[in-house]
């Protein structure tokens, strides 16, 4: 992966990942590079991993995004290697591996035109001596795939409608439900939803369907909503012809083309979190065929959606002498527990 290299006067830092993407409790394997050209006073190289939940406002006119929400989702701080001596002038190339947590919440990107809400992960080195950076720092960025094993289910819903004419006469009732095969959707694949349309104690006969899928940005403050974004993916209407007292249940069959919507669907799904939730609904509307008194029936139903999950092939592992040639190997270092320590500075 991409490398972020910190220049700094008395030499160079850099950070590098074996692969791209990883899911919750994998390892990721990688190195950090340090160049040190003039001699360094005792320090402490500091490996750090972070994940973020953030909201920003964005500023068209001033082309500004300025942040409104922030969440801490993970902080790991892991002392890699210390110079009690002090740190000669020379290349030092040192492996590491760190073992993510299980449970981490996969990258996400949401952006309309006023709002972006985005989770991000990072690894970070730094080296420091008494709360100062020696040489900056250098930061990777981590794309974190949903874990698939996660249980998550779509809701349906069931939901009578009573029917008055315009004079006010009952003209009966009407049942609606909505029904999933599958406890969530993937990007990748269509969507298969069931309409049930009860029609056998209602006198008046439907006319069409329409069906609206929408994704709905929460933003929040401690357990309260303070801003709420709607965006309208999917719409279709398709003709529904169901007699008055209709003795079976009339069922459709609905398909919806999430591959054809993976552009943005791939960088979102279905979320609830301390800074922000992200939730899918599937709207059905049933216009009838005569004019009445009642709103006509509308149903809707929460959907779960995963991204595709796919994992990009992994980039050549850059050696440390194609970066400097005189590195010095140092056998690697497993990492699963973080250290706390008045020495490091929090960011």
């Amino acid at each position: 992966m991409g490398q972020q290299v910190s220049l700094e006067a008395g030499g160079k830092l850099a950070v590098k990942i074996k692969n791209s993407s990883y899911t919750g409790g994998e390892e990721v394997e990688g190195l950090v590079h340090i160049l040190v050209q003039h001699i360094l006073p005792p320090s402490t190289l500091i490996l750090c991993f972070k994940g973020r939940e953030t909201v920003k406002k964005i500023q068209a006119s001033k082309q500004e995004r300025e942040t409104i929400q922030k969440h801490k989702l993970h902080s790991l701080k892991i002392v890699l290697l210390t110079w009690e001596e002090g740190i000669k002038r020379n290349n030092y190339s040192i492996p590491f591996t760190i073992i993510l947590p299980e449970e981490l919440d996969a990258s996400l990107d949401f952006t309309t035109t006023h709002i972006q809400a985005s989770i991000t992960y990072t690894i970070t080195a730094k080296l420091i001596t008494h709360k100062k950076l020696l040489l900056g720092s250098a930061k990777v960025p981590l794309l974190i795939l949903p874990n698939p094993q996660k249980e998550i289910k779509n809701q349906e819903v069931f939901q009578e409608f009573p029917l008055r004419s315009l004079c006010c006469c009952k003209r009966g009732y009407i049942n609606i439900s909505i029904k999933h095969p599958t406890n969530y959707y993937s990007s990748s694949h269509p969507a298969i939803v069931s309409i049930e349309i009860d029609n056998s104690r209602s006198s008046i006969a439907s006319k069409s369907l329409t069906l609206t899928l929408s994704c709905i940005l929460n933003i929040k403050n401690k357990d309260s909503i303070v801003l709420t974004n709607i965006l309208d993916f999917y719409h279709m209407q398709v003709p529904v012809k169901i007699e008055p007292f209709r003795d079976d249940v009339y069922v459709y069959e609905a398909v919806i083309d999430l591959p054809y919507l993976s552009a943005p669907l791939n960088k979102i799904y279905s979320r609830i979190g301390p800074a922000f939730e992200i939730l899918f609904v599937l709207r059905a509307d049933l216009e009838l065929n005569a004019l009445t008194t009642s709103i006509w029936p509308c149903l809707s139903s929460y959907i779960q959606i995963i991204p595709n999950v796919y994992k990009p092939p992994s980039p050549k592992m850059i050696s440390r002498e194609d970066l400097w040639p005189l590195a010095l190997k140092i056998s690697p270092l497993t990492l699963t527990a973080s250290v706390t320590s008045d020495e490091i500075e929090n960011d």
